[in-house]
């Protein structure tokens, strides 16, 4: 089962525009089941920040960062 990590609450400016959206809705247009696994300040402490960094350390997630840090750099202000 795929699980998608969500905040238990968020403020009402950014209900509907957080990430986890983004995933849902690639899963639901593949008809693709999944769990929620909802999270909040406690879950998110330093000693969680190790996971984070395996994260951050795949291949996959490199390969996303840089797709969108491209166009960033692409189009940046002169002197910036």
């Amino acid at each position: 089962m795929i699980r998608v990590s969500a905040f238990r609450w968020v403020p009402p400016f950014a209900q509907g525009l957080v990430r986890n959206l983004r995933v849902r809705w690639a899963l639901e247009e593949a008809g693709l089941a999944y769990e929620e696994r909802l999270i909040g300040p406690e879950d998110q402490k330093s000693e969680n920040a190790a996971y984070r960094l395996r994260c951050e350390a795949r291949p996959a997630f490199q390969r996303a960062l840089a797709a969108q840090m491209a166009p960033f750099a692409r189009n940046a202000p002169p002197g910036q």
